[in-house]
């Protein structure tokens, strides 16, 4: 099954359209932003303790740079989390009968040579991510989208990237239905043998 990092598929007959899944990004900025909350809440606790001895002045003025460096990065982030969540929802990617499409570029299906199935763990092992590969002949390059789409990063979205020779857009479903549906636009070969792979 998918990771849940997309949501919301518009279907039709001649294209489907999945978009990001923003639940997953609002969870972590809540996350991150109560552990934030800790640090802060324990160096004002301590903070008596951290000035008292100056000759780790060196050690107290690291840390404070350390928490105002944290503090600012979250607080940029959820500028931009803010404003990506209040602009038009932006699609991830399109399959349609000419090929795929996203925010990299657009491929045909004729520069297709096939599709692979991959597993990816993340370091450790303790999260995965599944992944169908659009292997493209050499030298291929992406065609300019034509529509605008989600280009935002956050924690918990998976995006469609090129690596190795390949355009990988994140499973949106059960690998069976999305694989059904890629058949309804792609009749080359598809490869289902889980390949892993670690990022």
């Amino acid at each position: 099954m998918s990771d849940g990092s997309t949501t919301l598929t518009l279907i039709d007959s001649d294209a489907e359209v999945v978009y990001p899944k923003r639940l997953g990004q609002a969870i972590a900025m809540a996350l991150s932003g109560a552990a934030l909350t800790a640090i802060l809440v324990l160096t004002a606790v301590h903070r008596e303790e951290a000035f008292r001895d100056w000759s780790e002045s060196a050690v107290t003025l690291g840390f404070l740079t350390l928490v105002v460096g944290a503090v600012t990065l979250w607080i940029r982030w959820v500028q931009r989390y803010v404003r990506d969540y209040r602009d038009e929802r932006l699609p991830l990617f399109r399959l349609d009968a000419d090929g795929c499409e996203a925010a990299l570029g657009r491929v045909a299906w004729r520069d297709v040579v096939g599709v692979v199935t991959i597993l990816e763990t993340t370091v450790g092992g303790e999260g995965s991510t599944w992944w169908l590969g659009l292997e493209l002949q050499r030298r291929i390059r992406l065609q300019s989208a034509g529509s605008r789409y989600y280009t935002g990063k956050g924690f918990l979205a998976d995006h469609p990237r090129l690596k190795d020779g390949r355009l990988d857009i994140p499973v949106w479903t059960k690998r069976s239905q999305t694989v059904a549906t890629l058949q309804r636009f792609y009749h080359g070969p598809i490869d289902t043998t889980v390949r892993r792979h670690s990022p």
